[in-house]
């Protein structure tokens, strides 16, 4: 059975500098897996992790913010990481480990949305669907995930992914 947090991780373990990576919504560490290909990063240490739910990994009890932001703090702690990079819904993760206390080192927010004008409006759009009509609209949308992904304008090796 898979971890409800998968970890993958690169860089020496012995690396001045440790960065846990967040992911955002339907999005596994691996989405990582550029990144952490970029000689440019290669003296860090990177822990990147699929949060619970997301890209098929088992639920948590608790998937709230405030409970994933709890945990990713642990993890933090465990993997000994002194930055946290967040993208999307791991940037909200990332956000709340740090008011919440549970993280106290430099945080990199990327593609947050802080408001909800912030938001895409298809996805607002297909959010408020599912919530009159039930799961099926954003069904539709996570089956056109990997036509969307095959079309952008990214490199073959990513668009295998």
């Amino acid at each position: 059975m898979r971890e409800s947090w998968e970890i993958l991780t690169g860089g020496p373990p012995d690396a001045a500098r440790s960065v846990l990576l967040l992911p955002g919504g339907a999005m596994a560490a691996r989405s990582f897996n550029l990144v952490m290909a970029e000689p440019a990063v290669s003296p860090l240490r990177l822990v990147a992790t699929t949060l619970p739910g997301m890209a098929g990994a088992p639920l948590d009890k608790d998937v709230s913010i405030p409970a994933l932001a709890r945990r990713a703090g642990e993890l933090a702690n465990e993997h000994g990481c002194d930055v946290v990079v967040g993208f999307s819904h791991g940037a909200t993760v990332a956000l709340d480990m740090v008011l919440s206390g549970q993280f106290h080192g430099p945080v990199v927010l990327l593609g947050i949305s802080l408001t909800t004008p912030d938001e895409s409006g298809l996805f607002r759009g297909v959010v408020r669907a599912s919530e009159r009509v039930g799961v099926w609209p954003m069904a539709v949308l996570l089956r056109l995930m990997p036509l969307m992904a095959r079309s952008a304008k990214t490199t073959a090796m990513h668009k295998q992914e």
